[in-house]
């Protein structure tokens, strides 16, 4: 499981290009400044909360043999939002548009017509 996203890391053809495996101490402190920037930027940022309990429920990453997304270390790190969040804001959007479509073509393209079933 990725450290940033707690989504599932997969090693396709054993190649490492989709993950990294935590290789320094450093790692571990580094995150946790990039968590202190986000929060003072946005302190109720839940991404930056997240990964910061994580951090501090483990003190060498390296000895848990800690794992991450390239890219999620690359949005963590440069202030972007965590894409999981987007991708449900976004289908949550999608459907809310389908819907509000649905309704609006009920409404004027079918005005003479019934659609309730009677029985």
């Amino acid at each position: 499981m990725c450290f940033l996203c707690c989504e599932l890391v997969e090693d396709k053809n054993n190649s490492e290009s989709g993950f990294r495996r935590a290789s320094t101490l450093e790692l571990r402190t580094k995150l946790l400044h990039h968590c202190e920037d986000r929060l003072r930027q946005n302190e109720k940022e839940e991404w930056s909360l997240d990964v910061k309990g994580r951090l501090h429920s483990c003190c060498d990453l390296v000895a848990e043999e800690a794992i991450y997304h390239t890219y999620c270390y690359m949005r963590f790190t440069s202030d972007r939002l965590r894409t999981m969040k987007v991708k449900e804001q976004l289908l949550e959007d999608t459907e809310d548009n389908a819907f509000n479509s649905v309704c609006h073509w009920l409404e004027c393209s079918c005005e003479n017509e019934s659609f309730t079933h009677t029985g």
